[in-house]
């Protein structure tokens, strides 16, 4: 019996890019009738200043990759090919999209070992203790993957709504 070989990340994308540093480019179609696009790349923190109202904050992964569908880029041609011309966004390659793909996964599972290990030490901590309680994670540890990049990840405590 033969297997068909797994299809690589990049399958079904046509069109790779990086955000630039500085630069805002919308995924578009990514948007809701009321909520903007999101920033391809881009994460807003909020940030609290005594007396006002919270700034925010902008930071860019410039090692992100995307991924774009021929129907984005047939939809979107326009939009994507002034980015790309204007330097808003930086042509990538499929094979750079596998790399950034298996890191990301390579990270998200380290980032779940690392809580599993706390939680196991969090419950013998409590049965040492005698107040043996079951320790739950704050969330189920699929959906911190399904999440892709983890906030840890990027070094922020706040992320973009849209993620």
């Amino acid at each position: 019996m033969s297997s068909t070989p797994a299809l690589p990340p990049s399958a079904g994308f046509v069109c790779f890019a990086s955000p630039v540093e500085g630069q805002i480019v919308s995924r578009y179609g990514s948007g809701t009738p009321t909520q903007a696009p999101a920033m391809i790349g881009v994460t807003r923190a909020l940030i609290a200043r005594e007396g006002k109202s919270p700034a925010v904050e902008l930071s860019w992964d410039t090692d992100l990759v995307v991924g774009f569908t021929e129907a984005e880029m047939r939809i979107f041609r326009q939009e994507y090919a002034d980015a790309f011309g204007s330097g808003a966004l930086r042509k990538r390659t499929a094979a750079d999209f596998d790399s950034w793909h298996l890191a990301d996964q390579t990270q998200a599972a380290d980032a779940l070992a690392g809580r599993a290990a706390l939680l196991e030490q969090r419950e013998a901590k409590a049965t040492a203790d005698g107040s043996a309680q079951s320790v739950e994670p704050a969330e189920p540890a699929d959906a911190a993957v399904s999440r892709g990049r983890s906030k840890a990840r990027r070094g922020l405590e706040a992320s973009d709504p849209n993620d």
